[in-house]
């Protein structure tokens, strides 16, 4: 049981490090956007 467990305490913790690294490639893709942006305005 106590095995079991485990096994489904690392999947959840594995899923969360899945969602965060999502989220932190969406704030880089945003901020990458914004950047491009400035540089084609001063342009």
């Amino acid at each position: 049981m106590s095995k079991f467990d485990d096994k489904n305490r690392n999947f959840d913790e594995r899923q969360e490090d899945q969602q965060e690294k999502k989220n932190l490639n969406v704030e880089f893709s945003r901020t990458l956007g914004e950047e491009k942006q400035k540089k084609t305005k001063k342009n």
